[in-house]
């Protein structure tokens, strides 16, 4: 199982979702980036990267808010799906 690294999920929301990171303490949600549409394609979009399913009921809006809570949110997920 890989951890994910906040540089690895700033490359995802930059690269795959297009949304602009200016750096890891930014709130995505604040300013409007990420809803759940996007949280969506993020999601597919991490799973596409580790390999692994995962299942997000257990998140709430305060684990996408930002880079760093999003990347420790995921590797959390990760470690219950492993």
């Amino acid at each position: 199982m890989s951890t994910l690294t906040v540089d690895a999920i700033i490359d995802v929301l930059e690269n795959n979702l297009f949304l602009l990171v200016e750096d890891a303490d930014q709130d995505l949600v604040e300013s409007g980036q990420l809803d759940s549409l996007v949280f969506v394609e993020l999601l597919l979009a991490v799973e596409q990267l580790t390999g692994q399913q995962l299942a997000p009921k257990d998140l709430d809006l305060d684990d996408l808010r930002t880079p760093e809570r999003i990347a420790k949110a995921f590797n959390e997920l990760l470690l219950q799906a492993g």
